[in-house]
């Protein structure tokens, strides 16, 4: 499995990647080939003093549907209270697959709004999944991966500039 790690401004550390997944259940990613259906996964890691701002969210992408879905389905019952291996926290907090259930409904929202603001040309279904931290999660966190994601999928592409200039988001929100 490959990434590709970005270190930006303010010592932002985020890990992208594309058809692979570090997460269960969506390590079997199927092959480049299938042009309808690919996997996009971001993970984000910043310190702040004696703190630090965690997430990671992914998104599996399916455009060849003749309806458009969200599918915000982060607290999976079967992965419930399982830790997920994070190289950015070692020994600073555990992380566990899903999300906090008082985040859902923000960041559904928040996606939503997004996507319509940006008027995808096509129809998608996306499936969401992700990672948190106790201690250094936040909902603002997960939106600006959710930005990130949103942008890949209309783009095919996430450059360092927009990710540099999205950043602006994280640190007026937080």
């Amino acid at each position: 499995m490959s990434a590709s790690e970005f270190v930006l401004k303010n010592h932002l550390h985020i890990k992208l990647w594309t058809q692979s997944s570090p997460i269960l259940p969506f390590t079997d990613i199927l092959p480049p080939s299938s042009y309808y259906k690919y996997t996009i996964v971001l993970e984000l890691f910043q310190p702040r003093g004696g703190r630090f701002l965690y997430g990671l969210l992914g998104a599996e992408v399916d455009i060849n549907l003749k309806n458009s879905e969200i599918i915000l389905n982060l607290t999976k019952h079967d992965l419930e209270n399982h830790l997920f291996q994070s190289n950015f926290l070692n020994e600073l907090d555990e992380v566990k697959y899903g999300l906090p259930v008082e985040y859902i409904i923000d960041l559904k929202n928040f996606i939503l709004e997004t996507s319509n603001s940006m008027r995808f040309n096509h129809l998608y279904k996306i499936k969401f999944f992700s990672a948190y931290s106790d201690v250094g999660s936040n909902i603002r966190v997960f939106k600006f991966l959710a930005l990130l994601i949103l942008k890949y999928i209309q783009n095919n592409v996430l450059t360092l500039d927009y990710i540099n200039q999205t950043q602006e988001f994280l640190d007026q929100n937080i």
